[in-house]
């Protein structure tokens, strides 16, 4: 009647509620009657499609339910939602899944169970957020809080708030452009709340875990490598004007919750994603946590939107005792997790379609070359590395497309180490035939660096020197031809031009090989064995039929056939007769 709607500036939520469900209802069917309308007449009415298209996105976007999405109850309906008092209550969740209700005055436990709640929400984010967008909480409202294995705090719940207000003076929501309306939406503006309710260093202190290394990274902390980012809860107001949440728990979290960002603004879109204001408000260490995650986002976007200068650009992180490669995927970057070192390493040999750089996070790997080696990689350039370990040597080669080639083995000669890759490398070369079609531009000269370790974390390349082999000191040349019939393989190995076959020697070849080998050196002295060139099919290779050859393909089948005959050269026993 009338005096209810003299009263309309007063109403409250349960008001507000049913009038909105009237207009949306309302305003739902007149845009059915119309897409019916100029469906049947499109041949005759002048009904721009792409007009009704947008109107639909309008009315979509202001009325549309979807997980995560913080629903504008009052639109214009009434001028004040806020409740003097507002009570919050964490429900029992399922597994990692929260349940939190919103009641408008203190309930009990029983209460909580059988009355209707004005919202449900799976976080706790979610709730404050559509409490706030909607108004229901000012200055003068008290909050009431009861969890249950959530160890949220009144101080991180209005740290949250102070962050809305302060991103959002006065809960505004402006209307979405018609041209921001016919796009695809994209993100205007994003807070991150890191570790709601958990403080990641009560466990450790509980359990006596204290920093034993000088390790502050809040990824990889202290002597475990502790993680101490492990929830996290994202708010983006997108250019529809929807204002959505997104909560992420588990090991993958922080990784899910990167890659699900960056898909808002897929590479070559034409904008580059802003990163996110990070929180945390439940430990003494909340702001380093938050400062590193804010950087690493940032990190990332500097990766794959600009700074690289390549759509193929790869980036490495760090979290724990896990390590995850992101590379791009359908124009969004996405991620893959690998356990070990050697397992990314394996990952990172692999060959490229193009020239892919390799970014390293800032805090990750530190202890080894490889960031120095990644930052001195270029285009079109293979670049040898060693550094000598007391009786190893690591090999690091980085090729022409950025793929990685490693190799620890046994250390006797540094001349010999550099003259035999040297040999090796130049016979690829040469061997290197362009793409069909065009071809690909010839490489640059390779370069040779040796690593030396000036401190925990400190390395340096020094151009590395090579010494052509004095008489006496004569390396062999040792050949591989392998010859593919079916699924058999036969290989041929020749040292200096003597001849070994599969077809001679059957399973005995790289025991026989060896032997021969070591009967040549002075003293019988059994270093590693290095192989000096390759005529290998490019299937046998593992090199796509349609694509380029790559430095990577020669050395990774170098690498498993001196395998091969290094573990024969263990195991032989020499007949002091031959």
């Amino acid at each position: 009647d009338l005096h209810v709607l003299d009263a309309r500036a007063s109403w409250k939520i349960h008001r507000v509620l049913d009038e909105r469900r009237i207009l949306v209802d309302q305003l739902t069917r007149s845009y059915r009657m119309l897409s019916d309308f100029a469906r049947e007449h499109r041949h005759t009415a002048s009904i721009d499609p792409l007009d009704l298209n947008t109107l639909g996105r309008k009315l979509y976007a202001s009325f549309e339910r979807k997980a995560g999405k913080v629903e504008i109850i009052n639109p214009g309906i009434s001028r004040n939602l806020a409740e003097d008092r507002l009570v919050i209550v964490q429900k029992e969740s399922e597994g990692e899944r929260q349940k939190w209700s919103l009641f408008r005055d203190e309930v009990g436990e029983e209460d909580a169970r059988r009355e209707a709640p004005l919202k449900r929400a799976y976080g706790l984010v979610e709730l404050l957020a559509w409490c706030y967008f909607n108004r229901l909480m000012n200055h003068g409202t008290v909050i009431g809080l009861h969890t249950r294995e959530c160890g949220v705090s009144y101080g991180e719940l209005h740290g949250i708030l102070d962050c809305l207000q302060r991103s959002f003076p006065d809960a505004r929501i402006g209307d979405a452009r018609i041209e921001e309306l016919a796009r695809p939406p994209k993100v205007l503006q994003a807070l991150l709340f890191i570790n709601l309710g958990i403080d990641p260093m009560a466990r450790l202190t509980r359990y006596g875990m204290h920093l034993t290394s000088n390790r502050t990274d809040a990824l990889c902390y202290g002597g475990r490598w502790e993680n101490l980012a492990l929830s996290f809860d994202l708010v983006v107001l997108t250019s529809w004007q929807e204002v959505l949440t997104f909560r992420y728990t588990g090991p993958d979290a922080l990784l899910d919750c990167l890659c699900d960002y960056l898909a808002w603004a897929p590479q070559g879109g034409g904008s580059v994603p802003r990163a996110p204001a990070a929180y945390s408000f439940s430990s003494t260490r909340g702001p380093l946590i938050a400062q590193r995650i804010e950087g690493l986002f940032q990190d990332v976007i500097n990766c794959f939107y600009g700074l690289c200068k390549s759509d193929a650009a790869r980036f490495v992180l760090r979290v724990a005792h896990r390590y995850y490669l992101l590379e791009p995927e359908n124009r969004v970057p996405r991620y893959r997790q690998v356990v070990s070192l050697d397992g990314l390493l394996a990952r990172l040999a692999e060959p490229r379609e193009d020239f892919s750089p390799i970014i390293l996070d800032a805090q990750t790997l530190r202890e080894t070359p490889l960031p120095l080696i990644f930052e001195a990689n270029r285009p079109a350039v293979v670049q040898f590395f060693y550094h000598v370990s007391g009786e190893r040597v690591e090999v690091y080669i980085i090729d022409e497309r950025a793929s990685l080639f490693h190799q620890s083995q046994p250390f006797y000669d540094e001349n010999a180490l550099l003259s035999q890759f040297r040999r090796f490398l130049e016979s690829v070369h040469h061997r290197h035939a362009p793409r069909p079609g065009g071809g690909e531009a010839a490489r640059d000269a390779i370069e040779y660096h040796r690593l030396e370790k000036r401190g925990p974390e400190l390395w340096r390349a020094e151009p590395a020197r090579i010494v052509r082999p004095t008489p006496g000191h004569h390396y062999f040349d040792v050949q591989v031809i392998a010859h593919s019939v079916g699924r058999r393989t036969d290989y041929t190995l020749y040292c200096d031009h003597r001849e070994f076959s599969s077809l001679q020697y059957g399973e005995d070849l790289y025991a026989e090989f060896t032997r021969h080998i070591l009967q040549r050196r002075e003293g019988g002295e059994r270093y590693p064995i290095y192989i000096t060139d390759i005529d290998v099919s490019r299937g046998l290779l593992g090199a796509d039929p349609q694509g380029g050859m790559q430095t990577i393909h020669y050395l990774n089948y170098k690498k498993r056939i001196e395998d091969r005959l290094n573990r024969a050269l263990e195991h032989l026993d020499p007949d002091p007769g031959d």
